[in-house]
C-alpha cells in the first residue's frame, strides 16, 4: 500500500515538474553566475549603480539614493534597492553588485521558456531560451550590475500576462499591472513600450469595454499606483524642482529629443547593433516576422506573435526617434526576437514535406547555437582596471585620511577607495595649502601639470601614479 502510494506521488509530481523549465532554469544559472564577480567593476554604470546602492547601505537612507555627497535621480530606486540588499546579505563585492542583474537574468530566460510554449510549443519555449541564452547582449548585460536586464524581465511579464488576460483569465491583469509598475520603478519612462503596446492591441482588438470592466484592472491599476507613486511623491516633497530637473527634464526630456553625452547615431544604429549583438541569429529575424502572417487561421499562435513583433517595432522605433542612441536601450526586444526565431525554427524542423529540410533545419540551428554560445566566450574575461589596481595601494594608508584625484573622471575610485575621497578639476587647485603632505593620483599625461608644484612620487605605473605634494617651508 505504502509503495502504491508513493508511486502515486511520483507519478503526479513527474506530471507537475516541467523538465524543459527545469533545465532552462539551471542552464542559465550556471551561464550568468560562473565567475561573475571576476574583474574589476566596469567603468561608468556598473561602478555608479553600486556605488549609490553601497552609499544606500552606508548611510542608511533607502529613499533619496545619493552619488558621492549629492542626491542621484538619474534612475528609480528598485535596482539600487535589489542591490543594496545582496550587499547586506553577502557584503560589499563586485560579486554583490551584478547578482541583481543575474538572477533577474534568470528569471528572464526562464520567462522567455514560458512566453514560447504558451505561444507555439514547449520545444519553441525551450529554443527562444537556448538562443536568448547565445545571445552576446543578453549575457554580457545579465553579468553586467546595470538595469537594463531587470527591466525586460517585468516587461516581458507584463506582456506575458496580458496574453493570458486574452485567454479570458483576467485576474492576470493584477499582475500585468504589478510587472509593468516593478519595470518602471526599475527605469522609469523606458517601460512605457509595454503600456503602449497593450494599449494599442486592447483598442485594435475593441476589447475595452471588456478590459474596463473587469475589477481586476482597476485592482491592478491601484496596485500599480501604490508602487510607483509614493518613492516619486517623497522624492518631491524632499528636494521639489531639482529632483523634477534631473529626473524628468535631463533624464527624460533632454535624452529624448538630443543626443546627450556623446552619444550620437544615424538611423541605422539599432538594426547595426542586433547584426552585432544578435549574431546569428539576426538573419532570421525578417522571415520570423513574415510567418505568422503566412499561418492559415486565426491561431493563437498568430494572434500572440503579432503581440510580439508590435512590441518589438514600437521598441525599435521609439529608440530610433530618441536623440541619445546606446546600444543596450534594445534589450527588451531580444526575448520577443528570441521567441519568433525559435517558432519559425520549430515550424520548419516540424514540417511533413520533407525529412532532408527537418534534419537540414535541426543541424543547421544546433551550429547556430554553438556559433552563438562560442562568440560570447570572451564575456567571461573581465580586464583589471589600473586605476583599481592603484587604489588598492593607497588603500593601505589610514582611512582617514583622504586620497584626491586630479582630473580623474572615472567613476570607479568612489566605489573602491577605502579612504574618503577628494576630486580636483583644476590645476591652480593643487596649489592649495591643505593639500600639503596628502596623495594625488593622476593620469601620467597630466604631469606637466604638477610643474606648479613640488611633489615627490610615492608610486606609479604607465597609466597612473600617485604623488605626495610638498610645500616650501
Amino acid at each position: 500500500m505504502k509503495q502504491n502510494n508513493f508511486e502515486s506521488f511520483y507519478a503526479s509530481l513527474d506530471r507537475r515538474i516541467d523538465y524543459y523549465a527545469t533545465s532552462v532554469f539551471f542552464l542559465s544559472l550556471a551561464i550568468f553566475f560562473w565567475r561573475l564577480g571576476a574583474g574589476h567593476l566596469q567603468d561608468w554604470d556598473e561602478a555608479i549603480y553600486a556605488e549609490v546602492s553601497k552609499n544606500i547601505i552606508e548611510r542608511n537612507d533607502w529613499m533619496t539614493l545619493f552619488w558621492g555627497d549629492s542626491p542621484w535621480f538619474h534612475k528609480p530606486p528598485l535596482f539600487m534597492w535589489s542591490t543594496a540588499v545582496l550587499f547586506k546579505i553577502f557584503g560589499i563585492s563586485e560579486f554583490s553588485a551584478r547578482a541583481a542583474s543575474a538572477i533577474a537574468g534568470i528569471g528572464l530566460v526562464v520567462t522567455t521558456y514560458f512566453l514560447g510554449k504558451k505561444i507555439h510549443s514547449q520545444q519553441t519555449g525551450f529554443l527562444a531560451a537556448l538562443i536568448l541564452l547565445s545571445s552576446r547582449q543578453i549575457i554580457f548585460s545579465a553579468r553586467f550590475g546595470t538595469t537594463d536586464i531587470m527591466l525586460t524581465l517585468f516587461m516581458m511579464l507584463s506582456i506575458y500576462a496580458y496574453i493570458k488576460v486574452q485567454d479570458d483569465h483576467k485576474h492576470w491583469l493584477i499582475a500585468m499591472f504589478s510587472a509593468f509598475a516593478l519595470a518602471f520603478m526599475v527605469k522609469g519612462v523606458a517601460s512605457v513600450f509595454v503600456p503602449i503596446t497593450i494599449g494599442l492591441l486592447i483598442f485594435a482588438r475593441q476589447e475595452l469595454a471588456k478590459i474596463l470592466s473587469s475589477r481586476h484592472f482597476w485592482i491592478g491599476l491601484l496596485i500599480a499606483a501604490l508602487l510607483i507613486l509614493p518613492w516619486h511623491l517623497i522624492m518631491l516633497a524632499q528636494h521639489g524642482s531639482s529632483f523634477l530637473a534631473e529626473y524628468i527634464g535631463y533624464h527624460i526630456i533632454s535624452r529624448a529629443t538630443q543626443p546627450l553625452e556623446g552619444h550620437e547615431a544615424n538611423h541605422l544604429f539599432y538594426v547595426e547593433t542586433l547584426r552585432y549583438e544578435f549574431f546569428p541569429w539576426f538573419y532570421l529575424i525578417l522571415p520570423a516576422f513574415l510567418m505568422p502572417f503566412l499561418v492559415k487561421g486565426n491561431s493563437n499562435y498568430k494572434k500572440y506573435s503579432i503581440d510580439l513583433i508590435l512590441f518589438s517595432f514600437i521598441v525599435l522605433l521609439g529608440y530610433t526617434l530618441s536623440g541619445t542612441k546606446l546600444p543596450w536601450y534594445i534589450i527588451p526586444i531580444y526575448p520577443p526576437l528570441a521567441v519568433l526565431v525559435a517558432s519559425l525554427l520549430v515550424f520548419i524542423i516540424r514540417a511533413k514535406r520533407s525529412k532532408l529540410v527537418q534534419y537540414g533545419t535541426l543541424s543547421i540551428t544546433s551550429v547556430l547555437l554553438l556559433l552563438g554560445l562560442y562568440n560570447v566566450k570572451h564575456i567571461y574575461i573581465q580586464p583589471s582596471l589600473p586605476v583599481v589596481r592603484i587604489l588598492e595601494i593607497s588603500n593601505l594608508k589610514s582611512s582617514n585620511e583622504p586620497v584626491n584625484f586630479y582630473l580623474v573622471d572615472e567613476p570607479t575610485p568612489r566605489f573602491y577607495s577605502k579612504r574618503p575621497t577628494n576630486f580636483i578639476w583644476s590645476s591652480t587647485s593643487l596649489r592649495d595649502e591643505s593639500l600639503c603632505g596628502q596623495e594625488i593620483i593622476l593620469k601620467t599625461e597630466d604631469l606637466a601639470d604638477l610643474e606648479l608644484v613640488k611633489s615627490a612620487e610615492i608610486y606609479g605605473s604607465n597609466i597612473y601614479k600617485i604623488i605626495n605634494l610638498t610645500c616650501d617651508q
